[in-house]
């Protein structure tokens, strides 16, 4: 049997398996299954990688998006932005690509979506500054 950080990447596997089977239900269900695991597992210190939730989050708001629902869309990506918010400073820099992607996809549903221009600009605009940060810290 894999380990709970391996469960749940049994479920997200499934989740995006289901998805392209177009079973949408269970394909949510599964991203839900692999993101309370992970939530847990964070809470609790144990985590492997917190891209793996974080992409979950990524996926299961993308999920949203294709299925015509872009409040729960935000909801998924804002979850994701919240986590890195809270993470210590020296754990941003091994999100930084998720976490640009957060920004940068909620935007896009802000912008083309919800009809929301001045969330998305706001939205682009950090997505902007951490590719720069990304960049430099790079270097």
């Amino acid at each position: 049997l894999p380990d709970e950080n391996g469960l749940a990447t049994v479920y997200m596997n499934r989740a995006t398996t289901y998805r392209s089977l177009t079973r949408h239900e269970d394909a949510l269900a599964d991203y839900a299954r692999a993101i309370e695991i992970w939530e847990r597992l964070h809470r609790e210190g144990r985590l492997y990688d917190i891209n793996d939730l974080l992409r979950c989050y990524l996926n299961k708001a993308i999920y949203h998006g294709k299925l015509g629902d872009p409040d729960k869309e935000v909801a998924e990506y804002t979850k994701g932005i919240t986590l890195c918010e809270e993470l210590p400073a020296d754990k941003l820099p091994s999100v930084m690509p998720t976490l640009i992607k957060l920004y940068k996809y909620r935007a896009i549903t802000y912008r083309d979506s919800l009809h929301e221009p001045e969330k998305a600009a706001a939205d682009l605009a950090i997505a902007r500054e951490l590719k720069i940060l990304l960049l430099l810290n790079n270097q």
